[in-house]
């Protein structure tokens, strides 16, 4: 029996030690980077400074595959080599790629030339309206739409006046009293409704009557209707009856400083206080009173010839004169008022429809003004006397505008002026031949201070040439019933 800290092997008592532990008598070998010891009968070990014990092996606290007191591997992220600081793992992003995270082990490793972490970004990169990201593994950039160029970090319309032609990234300058405007990638500007370009400057336009002498001129008369021609650029008249009370059908044309007459040889039945407009590339000419006495209720176009139109509905307006034709809000004809066989009519016909009805009246003027979208029906005589009411056609029903502040008339004229936004009226009959030039704007009414004009007069006709900037006027009764024959101006 052999005594304490002593063990039997090999028939021989020998001490407890590393070459003979406990009963066993054990070699207790030590470990790669470590010591072995025997403790109460067992071998036990210990690892050296910068090591840990894993299993029955010391491993290097350093390493990727044992860091700190870790067993495992470090698992560094895609794109990365693992590292170890003695305590933890930690990882360094292959080149071409960087670090995207908040520095723990959660991190990635970024693409440099990726839109969704650009260089050394951790954030995409923003993508512009008309137009799309870009990276050139540096920094973030953008790709322009055709029809865009880049400006900083947005791209900018190459049409836009903020931002006119190819590569320009500075606002087109903008004159006083215009508007500044990009043509063909150069820089313009328009003046202002109510001004008008002199010397490379936007003026006012002072509107004044100017009396023309033509070489050429229609025959005076009075009842007879004028338009513009869109395809001929021209003011068209048509019709009216003369001195001596004959029905015309002659078409004439103002050349800007002449009267010529249009040769046709289907133009409509000669008539007075028919209604004539302009609506797309056509002038039309609606009814009248005929030179056999009779109301119609045809309806002519004209171009360069003129062609009857066949109505698309089985009910048309009946026959009627001193009614009023414009444009209506959208697209196609509008047609309202005027004498009737069963007497004054308020009806609102668009195309060939019947739309609804306000007060009937005969002898007013319709006018479609674009700045309001609207038709403007002004004065007229109705079955409580001469009327100075304004109204406005929206497409859909009548409201009044403005009531008793023109004197009240029939038998006038009225256009819109789209060189200043106005809707200007001439003349008419009333408690007496008026002279008078108005401007109604919205529902605001001017009378322009003018240094001349045409005398008093009723049943003329006039139309605004958008080329020319002015409206025409010709003819008309003088107040002795005298029929007129010259020919004015209104512009700046």
């Amino acid at each position: 029996m052999c005594g304490p800290g002593t063990n039997f092997c090999s028939g021989n008592c020998v001490p407890n030690s590393i070459a003979s532990c406990g009963p066993s008598c054990s070699i207790c070998f030590p470990p790669t980077n470590g010591s072995s010891s025997c403790d109460a009968g067992a071998c036990n070990y210990a690892c050296n400074t910068g090591f840990h014990r894993c299993g029955t092996s010391c491993a290097s606290n350093n390493s990727i595959n044992s860091c700190g007191t870790s067993c495992s591997p470090c698992t560094p992220p895609f794109a990365s080599t693992a590292t170890c600081n003695g305590t933890s793992c930690d990882f360094v992003c292959m080149t071409g790629y960087h670090r995207c995270g908040s520095g723990g082990p959660g991190d990635t490793c970024a693409l440099n030339t990726s839109l969704s972490s650009c260089g050394t970004s951790c954030t995409p990169c923003p993508v512009p309206t008309n137009g799309s990201a870009t990276c050139n593994g540096v920094s973030c950039g953008i790709l322009c739409n055709t029809g865009f160029h880049a400006c900083g970090t947005t791209c900018a319309s190459n049409t836009s006046p903020q931002s006119c032609g190819a590569t320009s990234c500075t606002p087109c300058p903008q004159p006083m009293n215009a508007t500044a405007t990009c043509t063909a990638g150069a820089c313009g500007f328009t003046c202002n409704l109510g001004y008008r370009l002199v010397s490379g400057q936007c003026l006012p336009i002072v509107p004044a009557w100017t009396l023309r002498t033509p070489l050429s001129s229609p025959q005076p008369r009075k009842e007879h209707g004028m338009a513009y021609s869109p395809g001929l650029r021209r003011i068209i008249l048509f019709g009216g009856v003369n001195a001596f009370g004959t029905a015309l059908n002659d078409t004439w044309m103002w050349t800007g400083t002449n009267w010529q007459l249009v040769s046709t040889t289907n133009a409509p039945t000669a008539r007075s206080r028919h209604a004539m407009t302009t609506e797309g590339p056509f002038v039309y000419v609606s009814g009248g009173l005929l030179g056999t006495g009779f109301a119609d209720n045809d309806v002519w176009r004209f171009s360069s010839t003129w062609t009857l139109s066949t109505g698309s509905s089985a009910t048309p307006p009946s026959p009627r004169l001193d009614h009023g034709l414009a444009p209506q809000v959208g697209s196609g004809l509008l047609l309202h008022g005027g004498q009737t066989a069963a007497g004054l009519s308020g009806e609102t016909f668009t195309g060939s429809s019947l739309q609804g009805s306000s007060t009937p009246v005969r002898g007013h003027t319709l006018v479609f003004d674009p700045t309001g979208n609207r038709v403007l029906r002004f004065g007229g005589e109705t079955d409580a006397g001469v009327s100075s009411t304004l109204e406005r056609w929206n497409g859909f029903s009548w409201s009044t505008l403005s009531n008793g502040v023109v004197p009240p008339r029939t038998q006038h004229t009225m256009v819109h002026d789209p060189t200043r936004g106005v809707c200007v009226v001439f003349g008419g009959q009333g408690a007496t031949y008026f002279g008078d030039t108005w401007e109604v704007a919205g529902s605001t009414w001017t009378a322009p201070t003018l240094m001349a004009a045409p005398s008093p007069r009723a049943a003329h006709a006039m139309a605004f040439d958008p080329d020319a900037g002015y409206a025409v006027l010709f003819g008309g009764e003088a107040p002795d019933g005298g029929v007129l024959g010259d020919t004015w101006v209104y512009g700046g």
